[in-house]
């Protein structure tokens, strides 16, 4: 997040917690967040905020974009912290795996099977199989992956969920759908890295007739059953 993106922020936290004080008197609770604020203002003036104040190096900045009055980097939370980051993402990953397919569900004369292993408790990786109301028997088979890692590519990963599972009902072909989800997708976070991802979405088809969209993403391996462990692209 830019500087001027956290300056702005915390302008409006600032105020927020102004007014706040002003309709229900001043607390220790909204006098200790108001000084929390100016200090991280004070340090954006300076040069300085993003350091952390223990070791002096970046603070991550995922981190900063969720709470941008954090003061230390992971590796300097005081054990109060500590366990809090570490609840909130057991709820985050719990959170997260219920967005996955049902192992071992049946739709039709497919059955759902795959491995998910993301490389922490949160990940950007995407994987969804929603099967179409308008059309009985057809499904949409989805994989994504939004460029970067952890609880900012989560995030994504949610929205893209709820994107695919609000457009599979409007029965839109299928490359109009995709183009909207991009739409969608893309508008909100054109200030971010390209938040990529690649959609295969396929139809009650023979296997040879699955069509793939991607986009800045590799060609799928397709595992042909009929011709032993043979691998095609």
């Amino acid at each position: 997040m830019a500087n001027d993106d956290i300056r702005t922020q915390l302008s409006e936290r600032r105020n927020s917690l102004a007014t706040a004080m002003e309709r229900m008197g001043r607390s220790d609770h909204l006098t200790h967040l108001l000084r929390e604020v100016d200090d991280a203002l004070g340090k954006l003036n300076k040069g300085t905020y993003g350091i952390c104040e223990t070791c002096g190096d970046a603070i991550e900045g995922e981190r900063l974009a969720i709470d941008p009055l954090i003061r230390n980097c992971l590796d300097h939370l005081t054990p109060m912290e500590q366990r809090i980051l570490e609840h909130d993402l057991d709820l985050a990953h719990q959170v997260q795996s219920a967005f996955l397919p049902k192992r071992g569900a049946r739709l039709g004369p497919w059955s759902v099977a795959y491995h998910y292993e993301a490389a922490g408790p949160v990940s950007g990786d995407y994987l969804d199989i929603v099967p179409l109301q308008h059309d009985p028997g057809s499904f949409l088979f989805l994989m994504g992956d939004v460029t970067g890692k952890g609880v900012a590519a989560s995030i994504l990963m949610s929205q893209l969920h709820a994107i695919f599972r609000s457009l599979s009902r409007s029965m839109l072909p299928l490359g109009e759908l995709l183009k909207q989800a991009n739409r969608l997708f893309w508008r909100p976070h054109d200030r971010l890295e390209s938040p990529a991802f690649r959609a295969v979405l396929r139809r009650r088809v023979r296997f040879h007739d699955v069509p793939d969209v991607s986009w800045r993403q590799a060609r799928p391996l397709h595992r042909r059953l009929d011709r032993g462990a043979q691998f095609e692209r």
